[in-house]
């Protein structure tokens, strides 16, 4: 076995097809804290968890993606990451700040930021293949240029469930800010009416007992909550009642 204990480190990413922090199979272990990664590099991440291996936590640690088809963190297992402290910066194109793809089943983030203004289909969080995501305050999404904050691929691998919570009064409830124009908040894409499992083309976005996700717009032609396909079910109650976007 393996363990990557990372802290205090940072790492430079411009080649293609590369990572900074690899763990490679299923007796990899990493934990990262008060670290930073640039990735300039397409197809490119800065941490790359592979099938097995267990990404247990990420703190206090700052991502550039500047390159295009990139990624901050790309996590294809199904081991679950708590993210806290942490900032996403996201300039390339098709570029995505963290992917879960490894069919995890409660992965969360914290009081984290996410910025991303690539354009051409970048996005803060990309939920691919993944049951649930809790995202907790204070934790923000600045969207720009075209962007969009979470992207949900309804592809019918399971149900999948956002939860935003914000019952602590100390804290911010979870913002979701869109400025400029063509910008998505939540974009829910990838279900097909006729392509089976339709127990599992359900997309839930879910709060707390008082606050969840708090969504500003300043700007034309953007779309807070964007289901551009087929969804056998979808659950809308992300936010106080009734909804309030200031615009």
């Amino acid at each position: 076995s393996s363990t990557a204990s990372t802290t205090y480190t940072t790492f430079s990413v411009t080649g293609s097809n590369s990572n900074g922090l690899l763990l490679q199979n299923s007796k990899a272990t990493g934990t990262v804290t008060s670290s930073s990664f640039g990735v300039s590099g397409n197809y490119s991440s800065g941490i790359f968890a592979h099938t097995g291996s267990t990404l247990s936590s990420v703190s206090g640690s700052g991502f550039t993606v500047s390159g295009t088809h990139s990624n901050g963190i790309y996590k294809d297992t199904d081991t679950n990451t708590g993210i806290s402290g942490s900032t996403f910066t996201v300039t390339g194109g098709s570029s995505v700040g963290v992917v879960y793809n490894g069919g995890s089943t409660a992965e969360t983030i914290s009081g984290s930021t996410f910025n991303v203004s690539g354009g051409n289909s970048s996005a803060g969080i990309l939920m691919s293949d993944s049951k649930l995501l809790t995202v907790n305050p204070s934790s923000y999404f600045n969207v720009s240029n075209a962007s969009i904050g979470i992207d949900v691929d309804n592809n019918g691998r399971q149900t999948k469930e956002i939860k935003f919570l914000g019952d602590d009064a100390n804290l911010t409830p979870v913002h979701m800010k869109l400025t400029g124009n063509s910008n998505t908040g939540i974009n829910i894409s990838g279900g097909s009416m006729n392509g089976g499992n339709d127990a599992n083309r359900v997309v839930k976005l879910t709060k707390d007992n008082k606050k969840g996700l708090d969504i500003t717009i300043q700007g034309n032609y953007n779309v807070a909550y964007n289901n551009r396909d087929y969804a056998s079910e979808l659950i809308i109650d992300s936010a106080s009642e009734p909804i309030n976007i200031n615009s």
